[in-house]
């Protein structure tokens, strides 16, 4: 029961919320994960249903089932749906209010888990020079990442780290700090986090849009 009313309070507060227009992604059924479709909030339409709208070269028919997700603040919030009719210039549609929604607290760094390449410099121990690491990212989040690699790092060092996002072409950097460093097999698992200075802000940013475009519908809750 205290669950139910949560879930409660916080489709009623998003509800709120969506009066501020954000972008949205939207899957249609059977659609793989790179097929979404970009677009915007147009606003609340009584208790019942949204408007939405500004998607591009696509028609949209009733009665199709969407999964549509979102940012509120630092929330991912991802909910199904369907279509319930359209209206022509602009084009837009009606899609009814979510009974249930998942929601993501970046706030409190929930890693999504991943696995793709990047490259981790930090200062070498033993000279002033500078130690270049080869390492995959297995989870990440606006808060940090953790990577594995063949070296062990120094926990509390300073790194920094460049990779590319599944499904992007553009190269982030950014600095990180090793939280933790501990064997794991063949390899060194390390917990890094990103601190949120003014020179972290592009990546942070890039990160938190990158999981409200591609974080699958069930893995937000």
């Amino acid at each position: 029961m205290a669950a139910d009313m949560i879930r409660t309070e916080q489709i009623e507060a998003f509800r709120k919320r969506f009066s501020r227009n954000p972008i949205l992604y939207v899957t249609r059924e059977g659609a793989q994960p790179e097929e979404k479709l970009r677009g915007m909030l147009i606003g609340n339409v009584g208790v019942d249903s949204l408007l939405i709208g500004g998607f591009q070269g696509i028609r949209l028919e009733p009665g199709e089932p969407l999964v549509v997700r979102t940012m509120l603040d630092s929330q991912v919030v991802g909910f199904e749906t369907k279509v319930l009719s359209a209206i022509d210039d602009p084009r837009a549609y009606f899609v009814s209010f979510p009974s249930d929604a998942a929601f993501l607290n970046l706030r409190k760094a929930d890693r999504i888990q991943a696995f793709f390449p990047a490259d981790v410099s930090t200062k070498a121990r033993a000279t002033d020079g500078t130690l270049l690491v080869k390492a995959r990212v297995v989870d990440i989040s606006a808060g940090g990442c953790s990577f594995r690699s063949k070296t062990r790092l120094q926990n509390e060092a300073e790194v920094r780290m460049s990779f590319m996002l599944p499904g992007e072409r553009q190269v982030q950097a950014g600095q990180g700090v090793v939280l933790e460093s501990k064997p794991l097999g063949a390899v060194f698992h390390n917990r890094t986090t990103f601190p949120r200075d003014l020179g972290n802000a592009p990546l942070i940013r890039d990160v938190e849009t990158w999981i409200t475009e591609n974080l699958p519908y069930a893995a937000v809750g």
